[in-house]
């Protein structure tokens, strides 16, 4: 009998610990997680057409899927049938806050579920015509306020046109006094023009005198000697002539 607590063990001199693997089985896929859940709705099944009524107790296998609605995750749940153990697919709606029967069963008529859907209905219209009634009330608010610009440019269209005679009156008047002022400087530049003529004339004539008058005298530029008074006259102090 060996040794239940070996202490020591035996290695061939050709062991090699690099070629030991460890023997690993083949990973299984991941089981779905079961969960205990109520039948949402009467259904039948197609396979034994047995029906199965609505809150009956099953532990379903719970699948998440990738898609989504609004960001809120859709699960899609496996159940069996009780009497043939046929497989029943059903998946969450949040559009319509339900569930949606895939495969594996029928679901029945449900007349509270119509009068459930009448009565949704009938508060959607209600908010329907409440929101409706919002739209159009923002409508003739913007139509009146459209309506109120239109009226404040046609009034200021017309004030400025009744004022335009006015102004045009002004700018002729304005336009006639420049006409004018421009008449007077064309008669001033004229009437200068024809003083520098006379002025011009004169001025020959003047020449033409002075040329004469200095024909008759010539001028010299000598300096003239200026006579010296006698003060001792007028002391009576006579000097006698040698």
């Amino acid at each position: 009998m060996a040794e239940r607590k070996v202490i020591s063990k035996y290695y061939p001199p050709n062991f090699d610990p690099s070629k030991l693997r460890p023997s690993r089985k083949p990973d299984k896929p991941a089981a779905l997680p079961t969960i205990t859940v109520m039948a949402p709705f009467s259904m039948r099944c197609t396979s034994c057409s047995t029906y199965i009524y609505k809150g009956r107790k099953f532990n379903a296998r719970k699948e998440k899927l990738e898609e989504t609605y609004l960001g809120i995750p859709i699960i899609r749940l496996y159940i069996r049938c009780t009497e043939c153990s046929s497989e029943i697919c059903f998946k969450t709606d949040p559009n319509n806050t339900g569930y949606v029967c895939e495969k594996g069963a029928v679901r029945n008529y449900d007349p509270w579920r119509m009068m459930g859907r009448e009565d949704v209905q009938e508060s959607t219209d209600v908010m329907a015509a409440v929101e409706n009634k919002m739209v159009d009330a923002k409508t003739e608010m913007a139509i009146a306020d459209t309506l109120d610009e239109i009226r404040t440019r046609h009034a200021r269209r017309a004030m400025a046109a009744s004022r335009l005679p006015a102004f045009s009156a002004n700018i002729k008047v304005d336009d006639q006094h420049q006409a004018s002022l421009e008449d007077d400087h064309a008669a001033s530049k004229a009437f200068n023009s024809s003083n520098e003529r006379i002025h011009r004339l004169s001025n020959d004539t003047s020449d033409a005198g002075d040329n004469a008058v200095s024909s008759k005298s010539v001028t010299t530029f000598r300096r003239s000697k200026r006579q010296k008074k006698d003060h001792s006259a007028a002391l009576g102090i006579k000097r006698k002539l040698v």
